[in-house]
């Protein structure tokens, strides 16, 4: 389910977020615009077919779902023969490995004001009928009938968020 989920909302995501990408741009520059999506849809195709293709080849069997788990303690080539290593050499790996296994939840957690927004501006038009009611009656502005709408979409996840302990599951529906 996360997967499906996952993939389904990024694609929704994109496909909501082009007109907003292509309003500042000339028309005479929109032509390319096909061919600049198609490029970057086949570009991070391909790298996460290389990525995971590189990542099933050298953990094999014990690779884990979430590929950045398998960093965990990874300390691949630093280990000499005699079973020693250098301190500031692992240290590094340490902090660079760390950085890998928590990447996942801080693109998420970076992102999430931004999906905020874009929602809550979504829901906004959808139902201009409370917009325009609230101006009407002047029970308030514009700057709060905003604030509501982006609060609207940030409050369930937030909510859900204090279910949901399991951070595989979290990543899989939110990347």
């Amino acid at each position: 389910f996360g997967l499906a989920f996952s993939t389904a909302l990024f694609s929704q995501l994109f496909q909501h977020s082009i007109p907003g990408l292509l309003k500042p741009l000339d028309v005479e520059k929109r032509g390319r615009v096909k061919f600049t999506f198609s490029a970057v849809l086949f570009t991070a195709c391909g790298l996460y077919i290389i990525l995971g293709s590189s990542a099933a080849i050298y953990f094999g069997s014990k690779l884990r779902s979430n590929v950045n788990l398998n960093f965990a303690d990874f300390a691949s080539g630093l280990i000499k023969d005699d079973g020693s290593v250098s301190p500031t050499i692992l240290r590094i790996c340490q902090v660079a490995s760390n950085f890998v296994v928590l990447y996942p939840a801080l693109d998420i957690l970076s992102i999430f004001p931004l999906i905020a927004i874009a929602l809550g501006n979504n829901l906004a038009a959808s139902f201009p009928q409370l917009h325009d009611f609230a101006k009407q009656h002047h029970t308030c502005s514009e700057r709060i009938a905003t604030i509501f709408w982006r609060l609207l979409s940030s409050i369930p996840p937030i909510i859900v968020s204090l279910w949901a302990m399991n951070l595989s599951f979290s990543l899989q529906l939110g990347a």
